[in-house]
């Protein structure tokens, strides 16, 4: 395709298949359905044909969508590779710099680099993006970061809660968290209390429900690993997080939150039907002598009021490649790097 028309067909394509984020109209079922994949990789296929184009007006913007296709598809060490491609050249060309440096953090964070993942949250902390997540995701994900990644992180909760806390009472518009005034209000009122605050789930299933709208599943699966992990009924945000982890081609990591989910919400036939996708040699036989099933029926109306809707690095950071040294963690057979500790 010649670059213009490529790029129409890229921006549409991409908005179709996040309209098909769920399974059915008026339920919040994720869509995993073969069709949704190949629909991607025909993106992904797309993504690269343009970029073999080698236009340089456009380069920054399409590797940015392209970062995003490959995410989503689970490819995250080609994902780092490109977002450290844009960092290293200080990416401002269509692009917001606090946007991919954001996204770089949430993924180190999903593949087991914390401490680069903090790093980065540092930049972008007080100067945070304003392309398509906010100030409010980088404070939840602040927090998020250190609920997820065991006790020797834990002393830093407390300070990244009243973060939070402060970073939703101090924005008075609705619209900055991308929320109505009645969702906005709820949200606040969850704030007056910060010890219940912090030991409640509802805001982070919020915050996940959010990232599922927007279809940043990543993100998604981060909040709700924490949901679950203050959820007194765990069984629906499993359900969702197995989903999340599916949509994303980590099997086993779908399978675990799976059968945990199965086993509170062992009538489910959404849940069966999941479990006989992901390991249908291991299903098949068992659900032959299971108990009749029901249908969830889990709608948006159900959640409501819940589904809320670039700097320059220091002189002192260096932006050497993502994937310079030698510590590394597999995703699928895939191998992410541990970025230098000198930055990105």
């Amino acid at each position: 395709p010649t670059i213009n028309t490529g790029l129409m067909v890229l921006d549409v394509s991409l908005k179709l298949w996040k309209a098909d984020r769920f399974a059915s109209r008026g339920n919040v079922r994720l869509n995993f359905s073969s069709q949704r994949r190949k629909l991607l990789e025909d993106i992904n296929d797309l993504c690269t044909s343009l970029t073999n184009l080698h236009d340089r007006d456009s380069f920054q913007a399409l590797s940015l969508q392209t970062a995003y296709v490959r995410e989503s598809m689970g490819s995250y060490q080609d994902t780092l590779t490109i977002l450290s491609d844009l960092i290293t050249m200080q990416a401002t060309d269509g692009v917001d710099l606090s946007y991919i440096i954001f996204k770089a953090a949430i993924l180190l964070r999903h593949v087991g680099h914390v401490k680069q993942a903090i790093e980065y949250l540092e930049f972008v902390f007080d100067d945070p993006p304003l392309q398509g997540l906010n100030r409010l995701h980088v404070a939840a994900f602040m927090a998020a970061l250190y609920e997820n990644s065991g006790e020797k992180y834990r002393v830093f909760l407390a300070k990244a809660y009243r973060d939070l806390i402060a970073v939703i009472t101090d924005e008075a518009d609705p619209k900055v968290h991308g929320a109505s005034a009645k969702q906005y209000k709820r949200l606040e009122n969850m704030t007056k209390n910060p010890t219940a605050f912090q030991a409640n789930a509802e805001f982070w299933e919020v915050m996940a429900f959010q990232a599922l709208e927007r279809c940043e599943y990543v993100l998604a699966a981060e909040f709700l690993t924490v949901a679950i992990a203050k959820a007194s009924n765990k069984g629906p945000m499993q359900h969702y997080l197995a989903e999340v982890y599916w949509l994303l081609c980590e099997k086993e990591q779908a399978e675990i939150q799976a059968e945990r989910a199965y086993a509170a919400l062992p009538q489910s036939a959404e849940l069966r039907n999941l479990l006989l996708q992901i390991s249908p040699d291991k299903w098949a036989e068992k659900v032959r002598f299971l108990s009749p099933t029901k249908t969830e029926s889990v709608s948006v109306s159900n959640i409501g009021d819940n589904a809320i809707q670039a700097p320059v690095l220091s002189q002192g950071m260096s932006s050497s490649s993502l994937l310079n040294s030698s510590s590394s963690t597999t995703n699928q057979g895939t191998t992410t790097n541990r970025p230098s500790s000198g930055g990105l």
